[in-house]
């Protein structure tokens, strides 16, 4: 894994797994969201979990991203933004959502962190 993998907008697929409540789990796809800094000082990257059920509600985005046979179509959970150690959780890098995906991931987020 090289730091361009866990550049802001790489798509990895990472097991969430054991998660409480609420949170989202299983194996899934997740855009990181993070800088690359926030990777080097703590070893952790913020992600956003995708998902494949289409039900968006505002704090979604949807996300059609493809890397040589991988496609990702699903929805971007901004509300479910988490840190991760993504080297424990074994991720791979599978795509990269676009800027304009990426922009739109960033301020929900933004937006939901001040009144």
């Amino acid at each position: 894994m090289t730091k361009e993998d866990i550049a802001q907008g790489s798509i990895f697929m990472v097991n969430l797994d054991p998660v409480i409540g609420h949170e989202q789990g299983r194996k899934r796809p997740v855009i990181v969201v993070s800088i690359p800094d926030f990777y080097k000082l703590t070893g952790e990257v913020l992600v956003v979990p995708i998902t494949s059920q289409f039900k968006s509600f505002g704090l979604t985005v949807e996300i059609n991203s493809t890397k040589k046979s991988n496609g990702i179509h699903g929805l971007a959970l901004c509300q479910h933004i988490r840190s991760i150690d993504i080297k424990a959780r074994t991720g791979k890098m599978i795509a990269k959502c676009t800027g304009k995906e990426l922009n739109k991931v960033i301020d929900i987020i933004d937006k939901s962190l001040h009144i």
